[in-house]
């Protein structure tokens, strides 16, 4: 994603995708405008380059042994990202 490309999750039972895109990525739906687009079953999700690197900084915790047992934070932190939720920039605070 910091690369300006993009990544999907496809559904293993149809053809229901999730696609996260950067700015730029040619043939997006998604925008900065309207960072959640949805084109059939084909969903789109804008991410900022902040997002993404914030995303990372709080995935490196996972890394020590006695940070793993917080990996449901991961679970929570992208579950409340998909739902819009305006806390999750405070998950790992």
């Amino acid at each position: 994603l910091l690369h300006g490309r993009h990544f999907t999750y496809k559904s293993i039972n149809g053809d229901t995708a999730i696609t996260f895109v950067s700015t730029g990525v040619e043939g997006a739906f998604a925008t900065e405008e309207n960072p959640y687009a949805a084109h059939g079953p084909w969903l789109q999700i804008l991410l900022t380059e902040e997002f993404v690197e914030q995303m990372l900084g709080d995935l490196q915790e996972l890394n020590t042994r006695e940070e793993a047992s917080r990996a449901f934070l991961f679970e929570l932190l992208l579950s409340d990202f998909l739902s819009g939720s305006p806390q999750v920039s405070n998950l790992f605070v």
